[in-house]
């Protein structure tokens, strides 16, 4: 994960918006998120959201295939805009 970026750091609502929600400081509200592995957007979710987005653990979720993975990520809205699913 990138540096100073954690587990939780945003809700799934920014991750799928790409910007800073209305919970934030004034000064961040609405500007786009940075810093992030669009690739691995549901790393930034808190336990908590993400057991309730894909209704699995993260060790149950890295267990998945990959499709199965992206498939999941496409159904929450995380999917990276530039991953066509083709290797």
């Amino acid at each position: 994960m990138t540096s100073g970026v954690y587990a939780g750091a945003f809700t799934l609502k920014e991750l799928q918006s790409g910007v800073y929600g209305a919970h934030r400081e004034p000064s961040q509200v609405g500007r786009p998120l940075v810093g992030l592995d669009t690739s691995r957007k549901e790393d930034y979710l808190s336990e908590e959201e993400f057991r309730w987005v894909f209704k699995l653990t993260r060790g149950q979720f890295a267990a998945l295939p990959e499709n199965m993975q992206r498939n999941a990520k496409k159904q929450a809205g995380l999917c990276d805009p530039d991953d066509s699913g083709v290797e």
